[in-house]
């Protein structure tokens, strides 16, 4: 069967009327198709429209460059388009822009330029994608390292592509936020070590564990996510001098309030299986146990109400004295959230902060796309461009 034929009978089968334009740049021999591009834009063809489309399409194996911007597609038409490219032998350039695409077709696509290394170019401008997945699937394309490469030769100081958020609370509070916040936004998270036990303050050789801990993770962080989340420290005015002396500034800092009594009855309810070394952190979890095994729980010395009150209190003065120390340093880098909220109300909180304030990312994006637009804007950046990100760096410094 030629292309036309393939399409026809899927549009048959799809219940949608055939479209025209389309209909014209498919091939009517029976022999296999091979034309070098496939330019399908603007023809509105929707969702549905596209699957037949991509019936036809991808009996051709030739091709190198395949346009379908402007089309109206969503999720289900990317997760055809993602499939076929997953396994086109030839592909190279992707034109998706202007369509709806949104977080789960980012997903796709992201695996898509994973499993299929021969992609060189997506062009996703002007979807619903979230700047953190539109730049996680150009540095699976090699964009970002190609800008950072060309921006470290033509500037002193290295691109602020990646952003750096420092979330500051109660430890007891922050522990369900970290995890979803870097999956939600590719960030990697960093937790230096924890203090000596019953140091207070913490002494200089912790200082210095804390600022080391802390410059790896950023390393280790560049080309692999979107930016890094610190968290656990810094945990005094002094580590705060330090990494400031060091170049380790985050740009936004999250603070969040906590309820201390609340705090203080959660610890105090935590109980431990002192034969397998089970923490159970609520009444919850522990009803629900064997009753041979609640018969031998017992409560760490740490969890008592006293202990619980004393080393939050103590954690809470920490958290003030950093605060003021990066409040000291302005830019409106500090930002409150209100920690007693419900647990939804809390992430989305943080994250409408994260999103207001991370004009790294944005300036990140502004490259790439300028880098994806032909040669012109793979050599040099736009003089707007540069100074957007010179006033990133004199913002951090």
């Amino acid at each position: 069967m030629s292309q036309q034929q393939v399409y026809l009978e899927a549009c048959k089968k799809e219940q949608v009327t055939p479209n025209s334009a389309v209909k014209e740049q498919l091939s009517t021999d029976d022999q296999p198709p091979a034309k070098d591009i496939y330019d399908l834009s603007a023809n509105m063809v929707g969702d549905r429209g596209a699957l037949p489309l991509l019936d036809a399409i991808g009996m051709d194996i030739t091709f190198q460059e395949l346009s379908l911007r402007g089309n109206n597609l969503r999720n289900k038409a990317c997760k055809a388009v993602a499939t076929m490219l997953k396994k086109h032998p030839t592909v190279s350039k992707v034109d998706l822009r202007d369509n709806i695409i949104s977080v789960t077709g980012g997903q796709y696509l992201l695996d898509a330029v994973k499993s299929n290394d021969r992609i060189e170019t997506m062009l996703i401008d002007n979807n619903r994608i979230p700047i953190p997945l539109m730049l996680q699937i150009q540095a699976s394309l090699g964009g970002l390292s190609s800008i950072h490469a060309f921006a470290s030769s033509t500037q002193e100081h290295a691109p602020r592509i990646q952003f750096g958020v420092l979330l500051l609370g109660l430890a007891s509070a922050l522990s369900p936020w970290c995890q979803a916040l870097c999956t939600r936004f590719h960030l990697a998270a960093i937790k230096p070590p924890t203090p000596a036990e019953g140091a207070d303050p913490p002494p200089d050789s912790h200082d210095g564990a804390t600022v080391e801990a802390v410059s790896k993770g950023v390393a280790d962080s560049l080309g692999a996510s979107m930016g890094w989340l610190l968290y656990g420290a810094p945990c005094t005015a002094k580590q705060v001098s330090m990494l400031n002396e060091a170049k380790l500034v985050p740009d936004l800092v999250v603070a969040m309030t906590s309820d201390l009594e609340s705090l203080v009855g959660r610890l105090a309810a935590q109980r431990v299986d002192p034969e397998s070394g089970e923490l159970y952190c609520d009444e919850a979890a522990i009803a629900v146990l064997e009753e041979k095994v609640r018969a031998r729980l017992v409560q760490r010395a740490e969890d008592t109400e006293a202990v619980a009150r004393e080393l939050l209190t103590r954690e809470q003065a920490g958290v003030d004295a950093v605060v003021e120390a990066y409040g000291g340093l302005g830019g409106g880098r500090v930002v409150t959230v209100d920690g007693t909220q419900e647990s939804e109300l809390v992430l989305e909180s943080i994250a409408a902060v994260l999103l207001e304030k991370n004009t790294a990312l944005n300036a990140a994006a502004t490259q790439i796309q300028a880098l994806q637009r032909g040669k012109a804007g793979r050599k040099k950046l736009t003089e707007k461009q540069r100074s957007a990100i010179e006033g990133e760096e004199n913002e951090a410094t």
